[in-house]
């Protein structure tokens, strides 16, 4: 009797590991969901509800983001509530989305059985083991679904160069106008990969689908340029989105080295078995001229030039991973198809250099765990506090006395107004201070005397930035409001009974 295993019986045996790697994929995304808002998603939850509410973004309160995450935070909240579970629910189901596209796309591509059987858990923990509260609903992380979308609605699965239907490239057009209004800079992540692609791919047709696509793009920004334009916000939408970020930048000391080599190092050792795959596949791009290689590649390097042009936080990164996994797993399946040395010893160093990756995802979800996983009240508490600090963030606020009816400004974390529930009382929001350029401080100098809010807080870094581009609004603080306490969050303020008469 032949001792030969049955073919059946042995893609069963293979694809039981992909399954238990699966569950724990499950039980690190299920962790991610009850790590509490911070700083950046603060405000966006914050913005978001008072636009729902009826205040006008740009004019009533100012943030120098485009509107999707205002609307994301505000639709989550107008529809769930403020729980602050169901936005990063969201938030993972967005990454999740990303990971099922990206194995879509490239499934009927592979041809070895066992790259095939482990795509989608490859994928998924690509997209999934290095995020953490500050990556989870940023507008990078979000887009991240109709940005790959754009890219598999116009990928040939089959490779026939006829190019996507009407439909398809239209549906694709829509998918980059989402991420325009989400933000309007990484949409020449996907565009780029888009245009290669159909460029690459399509031997008939060029013109109709690229017209089809520009088409697509056009509605969902058109859509929000009228919304802008009747509530009579749009002149101050467009000082928002271009000169307010100028104004930023001419600032000295916006962009750190120490940041930008923290961000990299970050990303790189994360990244480090990834990055060698996807690196190793660049000859092959080059030689192979495929379709879909060419604008992965594309993806790469349009993301790394966005990056380079912004200020350098490390979750800008987001925007590269699609197109690194992707093209890490098509080298994976092209060295496991050819075998030899690259598979003998290419394969167990990109998987050593993985370990960190690893290891990152499942601590951090370990934490969770032991915190009690998220299923009780008390459980989402302490995790609150581990992570976000929430419970300090209260007691401070109560020995600053805060009142039921005391409206609030802060300058520094957007936690403290975030847990204290307030919307900003001010129309410019506080996160990041030392941002703020000078015409903005004048502002807000302004705003102080004349509704002045009845508690205020200025932690050390704001009070920085205030004594070198703020001093009015210093002044204000100096001459009408008195310190009631010195704190672990700063210094707090609270306006004298005449102010509002002076």
């Amino acid at each position: 009797m032949s001792r030969t295993a049955d073919p059946d019986l042995v893609r069963t045996r293979r694809s039981r590991g992909p399954l238990l790697v699966g569950g724990v994929l499950a039980v690190v995304a299920l962790s991610l969901v009850w790590l509490p808002l911070f700083g950046d998603q603060a405000v966006m939850a914050l913005v978001g509800r008072d636009v729902f509410d009826g205040r006008h973004l740009y004019t009533g309160i100012l943030d120098a983001k485009q509107p999707g995450m205002h609307l994301w935070y505000g639709a989550i909240d107008a529809v769930f509530g403020p729980a602050q579970p169901i936005a990063q629910l969201f938030s993972v189901v967005a990454v999740l989305g990303t990971a099922w596209l990206i194995t879509w796309t490239l499934v009927r591509r592979l041809e070895v059985l066992w790259v095939r059987d482990w795509a989608p858990v490859l994928v998924t923990a690509g997209m999934l083991l290095t995020l953490d509260e500050f990556h989870l609903g940023q507008a990078e992380l979000v887009v991240c679904l109709p940005a790959v979308g754009a890219l598999a609605l116009v990928a040939d699965r089959r490779d026939t160069g006829s190019g996507p239907t009407v439909r398809r490239a239209v549906l694709a057009g829509g998918c980059l106008g989402v991420v325009a209004v989400f933000k309007l800079l990484l949409v020449a992540v996907p565009g780029a990969a888009v245009l290669v692609y159909v460029l690459a791919a399509s031997r008939v047709g060029r013109p109709r689908t690229l017209a089809a696509v520009a088409a697509g793009a056009l509605a969902a920004p058109a859509a929000v340029v009228v919304w802008l334009g009747l509530s009579g916000d749009l002149p101050a939408a467009l000082f928002a989105w271009f000169a307010y970020p100028a104004q930023v930048l001419e600032q000295g000391g916006v962009r750190s080295l120490d940041t930008l080599v923290t961000a990299v190092s970050r990303f790189g050792l994360l990244f480090a078995g990834v990055g060698l795959l996807a690196l190793s596949r660049v000859p092959t791009v080059v030689r192979r001229r495929d379709p879909l290689d060419i604008a992965l590649l594309a993806w790469c390097v349009m993301g790394v030039a966005t990056y380079a042009i912004q200020v350098w936080w490390h979750y800008y990164l987001i925007v590269l991973i699609p197109g690194l996994v992707a093209l890490a797993v098509r080298q994976l399946d092209d060295i496991a198809r050819r075998g030899g040395p690259a598979r003998r010893i290419g394969l167990p160093v990109a998987a050593v250099l993985t370990v960190p990756m690893v290891l990152y995802g499942l601590y951090g979800a370990g934490l969770v765990v032991l915190d009690g996983g998220g299923l009780t009240a008390q459980s989402r508490d302490r995790i609150a506090e581990r992570v976000g600090g929430y419970d300090g963030i209260r007691r401070e606020l109560a020995a600053a006395g805060l009142a039921p009816t005391d409206t609030l400004y802060v300058l520094g974390d957007a936690r403290y107004q975030l847990v204290a529930d307030r919307p900003y009382a001010l129309g410019t929001n506080g996160w990041s201070a030392e941002f703020i350029p000078a015409q903005r401080w004048e502002l807000i100098a302004v705003e102080l005397r004349d509704s002045p809010p009845d508690l205020v807080l200025v932690d050390e870094t704001s009070a920085d930035a205030m004594r070198r581009r703020g001093a009015g609004a210093h002044d204000v603080l100096t001459q009408r409001y008195d310190v009631v306490r010195h704190g672990p969050a700063g210094t707090w303020y609270r306006a004298r009974e005449d102010a509002s008469r002076r």
